[in-house]
């Protein structure tokens, strides 16, 4: 399919009015939450679908790298009906799916034909054929659904097998109902595992889900009807139930969960995900170390089964993991990150440092200085990006933390071919402002690089939405760089790169004079 023709099919798909929900936007710095609905405005000639999100903002969809769906609004969701997949290999039909009372019934009448298949012989071994049919056809009448599927679907007991009978199970519903509903409980609770979130609120959410694990599939069912009386069952409102159940508790925790430490140290820890040294605030690699422990127990869950204990204990264990460093001391959480003591191989201690002495570092290329280790478009993958987008992060936060709050002048320009020769107002900012009122108003969509050019001055190079440039025929990028220029009291210039490297340096000079002081 052409270009053209691509743009003119996603028109069609999504006319103006179409009511869509994000699963998820490819956007580095400020994506539109999973989950918001809008309305389609418009797509563009780039193909760009131009979105009225239901949280205000206004960044457009890119079909082929972001994940939504159309909301039919005319669809009712039905309520979960517990049903079992089998083959009947006297029918030689192809796969039957049936609630458990259909199954039980269909079972009965088999079974009583074999009773009745004995009725009035007078042979001993078969009057005693004809009570023992008898008598299983009465014992499954009144068995609960777990019962029966642990009996007599998957022969777990001295009854006769139903593969007697021809049938042969393949799967029960219920197990991958329930998955989907803790794989929710745990990304719920993955997305909470940030420092301005609830501690005792996260904590609660990880033990109620853990509260749901050993139930059987039966109950697991009523627990939901205990919750909302008259709710309908579904995956969406068994979460939610849980979730409101969880936050009505949370307040139990208050006592024994800790909401932060004091700590103001940072941790440069080893990440054999990513291959790199990386640091984080306390806070943040506490919190980094739970989120792995949820990701680790939604990994188990995927192949956790009711009937296997092996796969349950280690559900289990992820989860209390996930606990005990929300409820572990500050000092006791140090000592055993310093340790390497939390069971995860892949994050590795190396040291901490005191934030004063927080250093940064640059990385020239082609003329400029980065400073991030690359560029994004190195980015190679999601963690890349991650590292990549973190260490402008740090860069932002040594700025604000050690830097004064100068007055600047803001000066955007666009750098690509169909938007080069139009103008753009400056402005005046706060340099602990600048970056954040940058990044909520430019087009951001794919990323931003932040760098010292040849005359020392700091850019934020903003990389933006796909546009079709009609003289040349192709798609390009909007690109926005942004010159931050801080000046004094005076109004004279301030030379950040000066200010923050020569600064770094004196500070360097002073401890190891401090040091040999101490020596004298």
């Amino acid at each position: 399919m052409g270009e053209n023709s691509k743009i003119e099919q996603i028109k069609k798909m999504y006319p103006e009015g179409t009511k869509i929900k994000l699963n998820y936007m490819k956007d580095n710095y400020n994506p539109v939450p999973r989950g918001t609905q809008g309305i389609v405005d418009h797509v563009d000639d780039a193909g760009q679908i131009h979105v009225k999100w239901e949280n205000g903002s206004s960044l457009a969809l890119l079909y082929d790298e972001d994940d939504f769906e159309i909301i039919n609004e005319k669809t009712i969701e039905k309520a979960f009906e517990r049903k079992i997949k089998y083959i009947d290999n006297f029918d030689k039909s192809a796969e039957k799916e049936s609630t458990i009372a259909e199954l039980k019934k269909e079972i009965k009448v088999k079974w009583f034909y074999h009773a009745e298949a004995n009725a009035g012989k007078k042979e001993e071994e078969s009057y005693e054929q004809f009570i023992n049919w008898t008598r299983d056809v009465i014992k499954i009448h009144d068995m609960s659904d777990d019962e029966f599927v642990d009996k007599i679907l998957y022969g777990n007991s001295n009854f006769a097998s139903i593969e007697d009978i021809g049938i042969e199970i393949v799967s029960d519903n219920a197990n991958n109902f329930r998955y989907e509903i803790m794989h929710n409980l745990l990304i719920n609770a993955v997305n909470m595992s940030t420092a301005d979130n609830d501690m005792c609120l996260l904590s609660m959410t990880i033990e109620k889900t853990k509260d749901l694990i050993e139930l059987s599939n039966e109950e697991f069912i009523n627990k939901f009807y205990k919750l909302n009386h008259d709710g309908l069952l579904t995956v969406d409102n068994y979460v939610n139930a849980i979730m409101k159940d969880a936050k009505e508790d949370a307040h139990y925790n208050k006592h024994t969960v800790i909401q932060s430490y004091e700590s103001p140290m940072i941790i440069e820890y080893w990440n054999d995900y990513s291959s790199t040294n990386e640091d984080l605030p306390v806070n943040d690699f506490r919190l980094k170390i739970v989120d792995e422990y949820l990701q680790f127990a939604d990994n188990n869950n995927n192949y956790m089964s009711i009937d296997d204990p092996e796969s349950i204990e280690s559900l289990k264990t992820w989860l209390n993991l996930a606990i005990e460093v929300l409820k572990m001391p500050e000092e006791q959480f140090l000592y055993e990150v310093e340790n390497n003591q939390y069971e995860n191989d892949n994050i590795s201690f190396i040291s901490f440092i005191e934030k004063n002495n927080q250093k940064m570092k640059v990385t020239e290329i082609n003329g400029n200085a980065y400073v991030t280790s690359f560029q994004l478009y190195d980015a190679t993958d999601e963690k890349t990006e991650q590292q990549h987008n973190k260490e402008i992060e740090n860069f932002e936060m040594y700025i604000n933390e050690h830097l004064k709050n100068y007055k600047c002048y803001v000066l955007p320009e666009y750098t690509d071919l169909g938007h080069k020769n139009k103008m753009i107002d400056g402005y005046t900012d706060k340099l602990h402002d600048v970056f954040n009122n940058i990044y909520n108003s430019a087009d951001i969509h794919s990323g931003v690089d932040l760098f010292f050019n040849e005359e020392q001055e700091l850019v934020v190079k903003c990389y933006g939405s796909m546009y079709k440039y009609v003289p040349d025929d192709v798609t390009l990028e909007m690109i926005t760089e942004y010159k931050i220029i801080p000046v004094n009291g005076n109004n004279e210039k301030i030379n950040l790169f000066e200010e923050i490297f020569d600064n770094q340096q004196e500070q360097e000079l002073e401890d190891e004079l401090e040091f040999y002081i101490d020596l004298g």
